[in-house]
Order: structure tokens, then C-alpha cells, then sequence
């Protein structure tokens, strides 16, 4: 059996081989390109495609083989569980679905029906060295691709959402961010503080576009009497907590969420306290973002965590 693995993950690759017998001929692509080229010398008698990569991603790569009419088993394996994902899928070629973080038997079962065969005989992973913020950048991926197949559900709308980005902010960068959120009035803005598993943090989502007032009445709270702000707060909280309660699942801790403030009230006193410890070093970063297919909506969320965050991620990793 010649199998391909399409993911720009190296743990995804390792975990997927893994879950695969090691007599079958295994090759990997870390994106749709590379994949491509692969497909074009050769023949593969099962694909195992990632959506959301660099250089060209999963939905390019499908409509490429359209074209080319390359034609072969290509299963999904993505963080990405929206329906609308699901269908621009399944009506590209693709024949199957499975979601991310995946199980053995996932890809089992699978195999089993697209290559016919009874059994599935496995290898130990092959230990990969990792650092700890590309592992969670690849769990933030997963995190981020729950989130939005609940903000797409209530939307009824196809939401983008491309790779999260993970490293360190210098304090004094926070500082001139928190001032240029609050000064344009274009940028309905929240703040929402977390804790969990001794790792304390401040959630920032800034929405803006001209239908943004759209989404807070569609993905707020349902109280006609409530206020605006409200309603921003609501849809800040879900924009935040969707993504919180998917990594806790994934690492197995349990984050706490503070009642979101908008920016304008609550971040002049947080960003005194940031610009007075800016020479304490740097804080952990997640970044990600929002945008509607259909309207012109697009939401940042930055999750900023203390300087000692990146140690206690470190050991949490180990155990992912």
C-alpha cells in the first residue's frame, strides 16, 4: 500500500504513521505543494490531507487534483469541523472526514473501508523533538477549529480562520497596543482575564467591520432588553471561551474565566501595570483571528500570558 500524509504538523505525521502498518510505503508532504508534486510521479492509494497549512492548503490541493484529474482516496484530517468546511470538502473529492485531535481507531476504520483491508498492524511513534510553542500552536490549531464550528453553527455562515500564531510580546508592544485599540472608535474591543493550571493570562478581542454590529446581535445574548454592551460583552465571551475549552480538553486543565470588561474601561489600569513591568521581559502569546466568508466582519483574539507561563507550558507538553 502506498500511503501519503498531507500536514505541515511533523507530530501530526509521526502520530498518523503511526496509526499506520509499517510495510506499507509512507510518505509525507508538510503542505498541498509538496503533496502535489508527490501525486504527479507517482500513485498513492489513500491521501490523509490537512486543511489549513502554509503554501497552499487542503482546499487548494483539492481543486488542483480536480484539474489534473488525479483521482484517489482522499480522507481530511483537520481541526477545521465546520459544516460548510465538511461539505466544500466532500463535493472537491475528498470521501471522508475525520476530526482533530484524532484516535487509532479513527484511522483504522478508514483505512479498513477505503483500502479493503481486515486489519491494521501499527509501530510505535517515533519520539519527535518539538518545543513546546510549536505543540501549542498545533493544540491552539485544533482549539481555534472548534471555535469556530460553534461560531459557525449560530451564524449559519462560513467562517476563515487561518493559522494561529504563538510566541512572545514584548511588554512595551502590548502597551502601544492596548493604546492603539482604545483610540480607534472604529474597534468594539473586550478584555476577559483566565487562569488555569497556574498559567495566568488576559484575553484581548478586538471586532471590526462595517456589520460587526451584526454579529454582536446574532451571536449575542439572547435578551432583546439588554444593551449594547451586552451584547459585545456575550459575543466576546464565546469568541474566547469556545477556544479555552478546547485546549483545556486537549491538555487536561481546567481554565476559570473572569466577566469580560470592554477595553475602553477596564485597560488603563492593566496597561499602567503592563508598561511598569516592561522591563520584566516578555509575555506568551497566542494570536488568532476571525473572518466572516460572507460579510465584512473580522475579529483578533490575543491571549497573553505571564513571563513564567512558557515553563509551566513547557511540562504540560511533555504529557500532550
Amino acid at each position: 500500500m502506498n500511503i501519503l500524509i498531507c500536514d505541515d504538523s511533523p507530530m501530526v505525521r509521526n502520530r498518523l504513521a503511526a496509526c499506520l502498518d509499517p510495510e506499507w510505503d509512507i510518505e509525507t508532504a508538510e503542505n498541498g505543494w509538496d503533496a502535489l508534486m508527490l501525486l504527479e510521479r507517482k500513485s498513492f492509494d489513500l491521501l490523509f490531507l490537512d486543511l489549513t497549512m502554509p503554501v497552499m492548503d487542503g482546499f487548494a490541493l483539492l481543486e488542483e487534483l480536480q484539474n489534473q484529474h488525479i483521482q484517489l482516496p482522499i480522507v481530511v484530517i483537520s481541526a477545521d469541523i465546520q459544516p460548510e468546511a465538511r461539505k466544500r470538502c466532500l463535493q472537491s473529492g475528498a470521501v471522508d472526514f475525520i476530526n482533530k485531535p484524532f484516535q487509532k481507531q479513527d484511522v483504522h476504520d478508514v483505512v479498513k473501508k477505503y483500502l479493503y483491508v481486515t486489519d491494521v498492524a501499527t509501530s510505535a511513534p517515533i519520539e519527535v523533538d518539538i518545543d513546546y510553542k510549536r505543540q501549542l500552536k498545533e493544540i491552539s490549531n485544533v482549539a481555534l477549529g472548534r471555535g469556530a464550528a460553534v461560531i459557525a453553527r449560530q451564524l449559519g455562515e462560513f467562517i476563515n480562520m487561518p493559522l494561529p500564531k504563538v510566541g512572545e510580546m514584548p511588554s512595551s508592544e502590548i502597551v502601544m497596543l492596548i493604546d492603539d485599540i482604545r483610540s480607534n472608535k472604529e474597534i468594539l474591543s473586550v478584555s476577559q482575564r483566565f487562569v488555569g493550571g497556574g498559567i495566568h493570562g488576559e484575553a484581548l478581542v478586538a471586532m471590526q467591520g462595517k456589520d460587526k454590529q451584526k454579529f454582536v446581535q446574532r451571536l449575542g445574548c439572547d435578551d432583546d432588553h439588554a444593551d449594547s454592551n451586552e451584547k459585545v460583552l456575550d459575543l466576546a465571551n464565546l469568541l474566547v471561551s469556545t477556544f479555552l475549552v478546547s485546549l483545556s480538553q486537549q491538555v487536561l486543565i481546567e481554565f476559570s474565566l473572569r466577566p469580560p470588561v470592554v477595553v475602553e474601561s477596564a485597560l488603563m489600569e492593566q496597561g499602567m501595570h503592563t508598561e511598569k513591568e516592561s522591563e520584566q521581559g516578555n509575555c506568551l502569546s497566542i494570536e488568532y483571528s476571525y473572518t466572516s466568508a460572507d460579510s465584512d466582519f473580522h475579529c483578533d483574539v490575543l491571549f497573553l500570558m505571564d513571563e513564567g507561563a512558557g515553563q509551566r507550558w513547557e511540562k504540560v507538553m511533555r504529557t500532550v
